[in-house]
Formats: structure tokens, C-alpha cells, sequence
């Protein structure tokens, strides 16, 4: 049953958090505005994206503590990280001291896949190349045909890469 509780939950979390939407002071992240992509939410980790202006950040952390005091769900800040990127450092320490929140670096890795702020290097992306080599080659010791190899390649390594 909790699992189902957790999900209601959240699902008024997308919803609270999408009423931002509607805002006129609300700022997308720039990445991010042309999807109106305000979070991602996967099992038990939430990332919110906004542009680091003032106004923004405080109508997005206003909404997850509007969140938390309606579920009586809190976050766990020692375990949470902000990462903002593009703005002077008076700005990050004031908000900071704010939200009473650790500063991340960029580039971080979020569900095994690197994220940046810019384009990704080949240094970054390594990481996720020697895992699909390495897979690849336990299959050359087995006795699998080209077709074979292709069809697991296929189904396996472009799920391991999404």
C-alpha cells in the first residue's frame, strides 16, 4: 500500500509544482523552457529546475514547502544539493544561506549518467563507454552468431544508454 501512497503523493507534488506554469514571475531554466520542464521525479530522487534568479527559486522551493507542510513529507537537506551555475557568488551565498543547502559541482552524475552544464566531454562520457565495452566483450566469448550480437547490442546497450 505504501508505494501507492507515495505515488498519490508525488502526483500532488507534479501538480503543485506545475502551477508555477501560470506564474508571469516564474522563469523556466533556459534549457529547459522551450519543454516548460520544471522537475523530473524518479523513485525517490527530485531534481527542480528553474532559472537562479530570486524570484524563481523562491516560487519553486515555495511550492515544495507548500508540499510538505499539506503531506507532512521533508525533505532531507543534508542529502540534498543545489547547483546553480552563470551568477555572481553573492547571489549563490545568499541563497544559500537561505535554504540552508549544501552547493553541488557540476558536472554530477544522476542515475549513472553525467549531466552538465554545457555539452558533455568525451572525458565525462567515459565512464559509460567502458561499461558497454566491457559488456560487449563478455558476449565475443560466447558463441554467438553477427546477427545475435547485433540483436542483444540492440536491445541491451540502448537501454543501458537511456
Amino acid at each position: 500500500m505504501s508505494p501507492y501512497l507515495f505515488v498519490l503523493a508525488m502526483e500532488y507534488l507534479n501538480r503543485s509544482l506545475k502551477t508555477l506554469i501560470q506564474n508571469p514571475d516564474f522563469n523556466f531554466h533556459p534549457k529547459y523552457a522551450r519543454l516548460q520542464v520544471l522537475h523530473i521525479c524518479f523513485v525517490d530522487d527530485l531534481l527542480m529546475c528553474c532559472r537562479a534568479d530570486e524570484v524563481s527559486m523562491k516560487l519553486i522551493m515555495g511550492a515544495f514547502d507548500h508540499f510538505s507542510i499539506v503531506s507532512g513529507l521533508q525533505a532531507n537537506l543534508e542529502k540534498g544539493s543545489l547547483y546553480i551555475t552563470g551568477v555572481p557568488m553573492d547571489f549563490k551565498d545568499k541563497i544559500l544561506a537561505e535554504l540552508h543547502l549544501t552547493i553541488g559541482k557540476m558536472p554530477l552524475k544522476y542515475l549513472g549518467a553525467p549531466l552538465s552544464i554545457g555539452k558533455l566531454t568525451i572525458h565525462q562520457c567515459m565512464p559509460l563507454i567502458e561499461k558497454i565495452v566491457d559488456r560487449i566483450r563478455s558476449w565475443t566469448s560466447k558463441f554467438m552468431s553477427y546477427t545475435g550480437r547485433l540483436q542483444l547490442i540492440k536491445s541491451v546497450l540502448f537501454e543501458m544508454q537511456t
